[in-house]
């Protein structure tokens, strides 16, 4: 797990139940978490996050672009719904 000041990064596969309370003490502060895979084919779907509730999901996007993406999208003021709905879009 790693903290920066505007995000988080956890690997959650598999997650265990420190990542857990980590995952739902950082949205629960009211930040964004996106989950992308840094495998060569992965992709993470819109259901895999629904398991863990208010994760947006990277898509295609590899770790590194979707971090560019929520750095622009947070520079933009988006949140919440606005913020999912970029990482659906691009």
């Amino acid at each position: 797990m790693t903290r920066s000041a505007r995000g988080s990064r956890v690997d959650l596969a598999p997650i265990d139940e420190a990542a857990r309370a980590f995952v739902l003490a950082t949205r629960s502060a009211g930040v964004p978490i996106v989950l992308a895979s840094r495998v060569e084919d992965g992709h993470v779907t819109f259901e895999d996050t629904g398991r863990e509730p208010g994760l947006i999901s990277a898509g295609d996007l590899a770790p590194l672009k979707a971090r560019i993406l929520l750095m622009l999208a947070l520079s933009q003021g988006l949140e919440g719904r606005e913020l999912a709905r970029v990482f659906k879009e691009y």
